[in-house]
């Protein structure tokens, strides 16, 4: 069975401006009390939840008009964006993360209680969970290094024309439903309601679309590499 990792945020994990963003006020200007709610809203978040995640790597498989195989995981990932996503890739991680039931219930209750609150509270949870699956990509990447292996930058299912439809064989390859209780629902989504899936391409050469340096990556705030003066993708370091 697939090993859950807990993933608690770090204070000041949610950002705010992005929170709004995701709550509808993209371009428009909240209102100090609305953006005053949801940094209070974001703080308490920070207290009482905690994502889990987990992950698998396995070995590449062939290509076939577009579609990539993994054969350990049972799993064809279809498309020609992750078939070039993972271009000249020695092995894959399948990765999924979810701020889990009991959030989606908390969500439900700031909901019934004040519409406004059940936006916000939607929104603070959608970026912890960019947040937590930050934290499992930077172990992924600790995995990797330790491998002699390159990371890309994730790339999640409803990415170019990888579809949602591949989710219950993902989730299946990461006994996802033990693990974390995760499921597929109607469309393709995922339950519970903030999770997200990631394929994480492992390269025994820097790959070649990948953007190079800590200045850009996401899992920088949690990258125990990058504290040991190393960075994952050069080996001169």
């Amino acid at each position: 069975m697939t090993e859950a990792i807990a993933l608690p945020p770090r204070a000041g994990a949610v950002r705010v401006d992005e929170a709004l963003r995701y709550a509808g006020y993209a371009g428009i200007e909240a209102t100090p009390a609305v953006r005053e709610r949801a940094r209070a809203l974001a703080e308490a978040a920070e207290q009482i939840e905690c994502a889990h995640g987990a992950f698998r790597m396995f070995s590449m498989g062939d290509a076939d008009e577009g579609d990539v195989r993994v054969p350990g995981a049972h799993l064809t990932l279809p498309g020609q964006s992750i078939a070039d996503y993972l271009d000249g890739a020695c092995a894959v991680c399948l990765l999924a993360v979810t701020m889990g039931a009991a959030a989606d219930e908390r969500l439900r209750a700031f909901g019934d209680a004040s519409r406004v609150d059940g936006v916000l509270y939607g929104a603070v949870l959608a970026d912890l969970v960019e947040d937590a699956a930050n934290q499992l990509e930077a172990r992924v990447r600790q995995e990797a290094f330790e491998r002699g292996w390159y990371a890309n930058d994730r790339y999640s299912p409803g990415y170019g024309d990888l579809p949602l439809s591949v989710h219950p064989a993902f989730l299946a390859a990461l006994d996802a439903e033990a693990a974390l209780g995760m499921r597929t629902v109607d469309g393709g989504f995922l339950a519970p309601s903030r999770s997200i899936t990631a394929v994480v391409g492992l390269f025994a050469d820097p790959p070649a679309r990948a953007k190079l340096g800590c200045a850009w990556c996401a899992a920088r705030p949690y990258c125990t590499i990058r504290a040991a003066g190393r960075v994952c993708y050069r080996r001169d370091r």
